[in-house]
């Protein structure tokens, strides 16, 4: 029996067990309806210290504690948006790293087959092919392109333009719309597939040619 009692003092009283906030909250809740219903001044008295108390003391404890919470968990979202930023810059580094090695790649095989009058090399499973690049559209002067490889976007009014879809100009009489006081904003611009497709029939057009372009190396 000593011994129990013994082992008893050993271990002492069991830590008393901290309110959570959802428990202080429905306590405060109820000294409320407490200080509201009281029988007595003594009971409101009480009543009214208890709800100070877990107001100005426990309440205090614990948002100071959602507090530290909310300044440690921001300071861990900044840090783990930095190392983001950080990974995501080394990606792109590595990216670039490869991209750069196939682009001095290709520009050797390139010169290889130039340099041995070559369009292509054989292996066992790929081809490598030099390819003639596409002639690429110049527009040096767009003022000197002719209106017919020009387009206009016009921005007129909705019921404007629904008046002129289903009734269009007409030089025989009748009422017309007057579209100069109804354009909110018009813009040019070159056509440039017209303008492309003029100049690859050997068309000569004002303030546009066609550049050769750059032969390329095909890997298939």
């Amino acid at each position: 029996m000593a011994r129990k009692n013994s082992a008893a003092a050993e271990v002492g009283p069991m830590p008393e067990r901290k309110m959570s906030l959802v428990d202080i909250v429905d306590n405060i809740e109820q000294l409320c309806i407490l200080l509201e219903t009281a029988a007595s001044e003594d009971e409101r008295k009480v009543a009214e210290q208890e709800l100070q108390r877990a107001v100005f003391t426990e309440l205090s404890d614990k948002v100071d504690g959602f507090g530290w919470f909310k300044k440690r968990n921001e300071a861990t979202i900044a840090s783990l948006k930095q190392a983001k930023l950080e990974v995501a810059r080394d990606i792109d580094r590595a990216v670039n790293r490869f991209e750069d090695r196939w682009e001095r790649l290709r520009a050797l095989a390139k010169f290889a087959l130039e340099r041995s009058n070559l369009s292509s090399l054989k292996g066992h499973v790929y081809t490598i092919s030099l390819c003639p690049g596409k002639d690429s559209l110049s527009v040096f002067n767009a003022e000197q392109v002719p209106d017919r490889f020009r387009k206009v976007t016009v921005c007129l009014r909705a019921d404007v333009w629904e008046r002129m879809r289903v009734l269009p100009y007409t030089d025989e009489g009748g009422e017309m719309t007057p579209i100069d006081d109804n354009v909110r904003s018009f813009t040019y611009a070159v056509d440039e597939q017209a303008l492309r497709d003029a100049l690859e029939a050997k068309e000569e057009v004002p303030g546009a040619e066609l550049k050769p372009g750059v032969d390329y190396i095909r890997v298939s």
